[in-house]
């Protein structure tokens, strides 16, 4: 989610790019710093829960002594957590098609895939539209880029204070009422347009934060790499049609906006298929996601005392991560 603060700086600095302004800024983002992120890959350790699934115990310990000595806190009994999970070990591993296989996390799947398509196609969709709103296009664009920000910051403060569920559905609701708005402005108020698309703009970024990390954790550890992969595959997918979508609006300025104002509200709606994870036990097998969710609570196959421990681990090492 901290990552995708970076995101927003480069809607703003491309409309620069055809002023030849702020050259130097412009070859370090577009240029230099793919490279700098692959060089800084190292730095990352690995999850030690996923690990743990695939059955390296030696690897978590190791992983989780790094993050309790970077921390400054208590790794604890590492030996007695080393033999209870050795003994609990996990060797059920997912694949594809347990995404589909099972009922409840089928429908999770499929939500995740309508929450990915919703937000990168209303997410490029209402990009490459802010020129076909009057006034000056790069001006436009470069505001619709900063809006970005102000979308980020309030996902981060939303899902901490309130959760994930009702604050994603809430901003595909919203952002699609904001572009059916624009329908009834008239065409000399430029402004309320262009206010209304930038509005939409701050609430589909918000909510694209919010599925990065709702996605995952909707899904137990040993498919939440797939599920990812699968709900994100899915959204590029349909973000290849946002510019189709927008040359519609050729034949009339009403089709883009009405198509993505409804996709935006129904992607809102299909929140209440999907459970809310905050301050939850985030599955970690195929059996603890199908419970996950439903009234009975989630039962973790793994040791309870063995769980316990290495959470309190993970906790108190979650921060410098």
């Amino acid at each position: 989610m901290y990552l995708a603060l970076l995101w927003h700086f480069h809607p703003i600095l491309l409309p620069l790019l055809h002023l030849d302004l702020c050259l130097h800024c412009l070859d370090f983002f577009c240029i230099k710093q793919p490279f700098f992120l692959v060089s800084v890959f190292s730095l990352v350790p690995e999850s030690p829960r996923w690990q743990i699934s695939k059955g390296k115990i030696s690897e978590a310990l190791v992983t989780i002594k790094k993050i309790a000595k970077s921390n400054k806190a208590k790794d604890g009994n590492l030996n007695k957590l080393n033999s209870e999970l050795e003994v609990e070990k996990k060797d059920q591993e997912g694949n594809l098609l347990d995404l589909f296989k099972y009922p409840n996390l089928r429908v999770k799947t499929l939500v995740t895939m309508c929450h990915w398509a919703t937000s990168t196609m209303v997410y490029y969709g209402l990009s490459l539209n802010a020129i076909t709103l009057g006034g000056n296009d790069y001006v436009n664009f470069a505001i619709n880029g900063a809006v970005e920000l102000p979308g980020y910051l309030l996902g981060l403060l939303t899902m901490h204070y309130i959760g994930r569920r009702v604050p994603l559905g809430a901003s595909f609701v919203l952002c699609g009422i904001c572009i059916l708005l624009i329908i009834v402005v008239p065409d000399d108020m430029t402004w309320a347009k262009i206010a209304l698309a930038m509005s939409g703009k701050l609430l589909i970024s918000m909510a694209i934060g919010i599925v990065y990390v709702y996605s995952g954790e909707l899904y137990p550890t040993v498919t939440r790499a797939i599920g990812m992969q699968v709900g994100s595959f899915f959204g590029r997918m349909w973000s290849l049609i946002a510019p189709y979508l927008v040359d519609l609006g050729d034949i009339s300025r009403l089709i883009p906006i009405i198509i993505m104002g409804c996709i935006a509200i129904l992607g809102g709606l299909s929140v209440i298929f999907v459970p809310e994870t905050r301050n939850r036990s985030l599955p970690e097998t195929i059996q603890d996601a199908e419970n996950f969710g439903k009234k009975q609570e989630v039962q973790i196959n793994s040791n309870k005392n063995a769980e316990e421990e290495m959470t309190e681990i993970m906790d108190k090492s979650s921060n410098a991560l």
